[in-house]
């Protein structure tokens, strides 16, 4: 009699992406508010938006992009 082949347990595809915790803003307009709002709390506190890759919502990010004009 032929073995039967085991199939492994599904596991369900999760696409990981690096915006997890981190807060979403609708518009460009709504997260450049709230990094103004973030610098005039913390004056040494610089931040900048971008929209991410994975949700194409806006996120905040303290990092400056050098590739936009």
């Amino acid at each position: 009699m032929p073995r039967k082949i085991k199939q492994p347990a599904h596991v369900r595809y999760v696409p990981v992406s690096g915006c997890g915790k981190k807060m979403r803003y609708k518009t460009k307009k709504l997260a450049d508010d709230a990094a103004r709002l973030g610098e005039l709390r913390d004056f040494l506190l610089q931040l900048d938006t971008y929209q991410c890759p994975w949700c194409h919502t806006w996120h905040l990010t303290s990092v400056k992009d050098t590739h936009q004009p």
